[in-house]
């Protein structure tokens, strides 16, 4: 009997973890480790396994961010004028149709002289 009693509460125990966490209560790291492996491995079953070759994804990597000394880009966030100059190249250059960005700009950009450009109109 107190062997039940003991496997019950350790059972209970276990699913208010699991219910604390996914409704966030607080974060198990192990978790949401386990969480993403499910996922990666549940995408890679589903997936279809042919690559469109129409698609292209461009990441803004470390090697990018580097200072300009040495062949990078510089700090992140790049001003805005960088990256409409990036875009003309890909529009015009590349002849893409789409793009999508997955950045947020939360703030204004003072670098491109817009703000002069505005004082003057």
């Amino acid at each position: 009997m107190r062997k039940n009693l003991t496997r019950i509460a350790i059972g209970m125990a276990i699913v208010a973890l699991f219910l604390a966490h996914a409704v966030h209560l607080f974060r198990i790291p192990l978790f949401d480790n386990l969480e993403a492996i499910v996922y990666d491995t549940r995408l890679r079953l589903t997936m279809p396994r042919t690559v469109d070759p129409r698609v292209v994804i461009l990441d803004i990597d470390e090697k990018s961010l580097r200072e300009k000394e040495q062949g990078g880009e510089g700090r992140w966030p790049w001003p805005r004028d960088r990256l409409a100059l990036l875009l003309d190249k890909l529009f015009d250059k590349y002849g893409i149709a789409v793009v999508g960005f997955d950045v947020v700009f939360a703030e204004r950009d003072e670098s491109s002289g817009i703000r002069v450009i505005e004082r003057l109109g």
